[in-house]
């Protein structure tokens, strides 16, 4: 597996040496097609594999350890949606879960908020989690009036300027309004619940419930409401129910080379920016932006530390991407993610759309943090959006195909997941750039193949890493 890694940094290499994927992490889960989950506790042999290659920062000679941690961005909205729906079953009165879990609205957990306003009221969480909320984020967010208008506005133009410009901070920039709303809060959580009650009193959705429209504030919102119903912090809920008991233990938000996390510090205790770690010895990669641009063809990277504010996202749309992990921790959640499905322990998690309106359409099926496609669906029924991400599967698939990118403007990650056959292959780099990102994304449609000849035939589990997955 590092022979294909190191052929995929070669090929984009330019003549300057740099490659457009500085360090590279990818890796395989394959379940054994015999045998069946009698438990989660209790699986058909897997083998786990997994490998890195390349340089913790562009140019330096550093090598990236076999454990590197990446920030995986939007592929973290899968795990904000299995942690907020384990929280909420923890808590659910016995065998009413799955009703809490569809009924569940923005009127019900903020019943003051949404008094006075419709729109937001009859939204549902599974809505929010399938993007089928009608929550458009320049509309209910970026134009805030009470955080001042005209700046907000101000601050959205330069971005669609830099974007025109092809510089950096196609995303940032616009960030860096919430980050100001960090200075008042003390904590994560106090962060969250005071700017979703600003936007669910003063803003319109902006968007058509029920049309698919991916919206980082959707999960944001969702976030909070989780928060509000359970009284745990959304970091609690991660590590409490999630990275705990998966024994994800590089886990945490963030950017990666932030202090050794733990429940009691991501409890909401502290503000989100507070738990980055000071400029170190490069324990860690470091996230790489293009200086000409994203689309830049002329790729020079430069490196962010992890002390660096550009790095991660602001406290209220962490649930919509910021967590950092290293490539073994997310075979484990896409393991559990295939066992979860052959449990069907929370179906509710993969159905594209939870509340009262309509929406199963092979064109832009999305749900619990999925780009979702029926196996059964011919390929040209698929979206525009969907065939872009679509990757490819054995022929007997019957069941879901699961897949995700990811990135806050520094670096980059995609995964997939064929349910059916119970394998899962993912990547991630250390940089975000248009040259970068069909490299990453073809890397895992050539890993399939090889995941789906991995699968074990015998009863013994096996985990490799290193050397031992250049076999695989």
């Amino acid at each position: 597996m590092r022979e294909l890694l190191n052929a995929t940094r070669q090929a984009t290499t330019n003549s300057a040496g740099v490659s457009v994927l500085p360090a590279l992490s990818a890796g395989i889960v394959s379940f054994s097609s015999d045998g069946s989950f009698s438990s989660l506790d209790q699986a058909p042999a897997v083998t786990i594999a997994h490998a890195t290659a390349g340089e913790l920062i562009s140019g330096s000679g550093l090598e990236a350890p076999q454990d590197a941690v990446f920030h995986i961005g939007s592929c973290s909205k899968a795990m904000s949606s299995m942690a907020i729906a384990a929280t909420l079953e923890a808590g659910s009165s016995h065998g009413q879960f799955e009703h809490e879990w569809r009924s569940m609205t923005l009127g019900s957990v903020f019943p003051k908020e949404t008094a006075a306003n419709e729109a937001w009221r009859e939204l549902s969480l599974p809505e929010l989690l399938a993007h089928r909320a009608g929550v458009n984020d320049d509309t209910a967010l970026y134009q805030s009036p009470t955080s001042g208008p005209a700046r907000w506005r101000q601050v959205a133009e330069a971005v669609r300027d830099q974007c025109r410009d092809g510089t950096f901070g196609s995303v940032v920039p616009l960030w860096q309004p919430l980050r100001a709303l960090e200075q008042s809060a003390s904590t994560t959580r106090e962060v969250r619940e005071r700017l979703v009650s600003q936007v669910l009193q003063e803003r319109e959705p902006g968007g058509k419930r029920g049309k698919w429209a991916y919206s980082n504030l959707g999960y944001g919102i969702a976030g909070a409401m989780a928060e509000r119903y359970s009284g745990l912090s959304y970091e609690s809920m991660l590590f409490e129910y999630l990275f705990e008991p998966l024994g994800m233990h590089s886990a945490g938000l963030g950017a990666p080379g932030a202090p050794s996390a733990s429940a009691a510090e991501h409890s909401g205790a502290i503000v989100h920016k507070s738990i980055r770690a000071p400029p170190t010895a490069a324990a860690q990669p470091c996230g790489h932006y293009n200086v000409g641009g994203f689309r830049a063809k002329n790729v020079k990277l430069r490196a962010v530390d992890a002390s660096d504010s550009r790095d991660g996202v602001p406290a209220i749309i962490a649930p919509a991407g910021d967590i950092h992990c290293s490539m073994n921790d997310w075979l484990k959640f896409l393991a559990g993610t295939i066992a979860t499905r052959e449990q069907h322990v929370a179906d509710m998690l993969f159905e594209p759309c939870g509340g009262p309106v309509s929406c199963l359409s092979a064109s832009s099926m999305y749900g619990g943090g999925w780009a979702i496609r029926d196996a059964r669906v011919p390929e040209s029924r698929i979206g525009t959006w969907l065939s872009r991400l679509r990757a490819p599967v054995a022929e007997n698939a019957t069941d879901l195909v699961l897949s995700h990118t990811g990135s806050n403007a520094l670096w980059l990650a995609y995964c997939v997941v064929d349910t059916a056959n119970r394998v899962a292959v993912c990547a991630a780099t250390n940089a975000s750039s248009a040259s970068g990102t069909a490299p990453l994304i073809n890397l895992v449609r050539a890993m399939m193949p090889l995941a789906y000849e991995a699968r074990p035939t015998s009863t013994t589990s096996s985990a490799t890493t290193d050397s031992a997955a250049s076999a695989v």
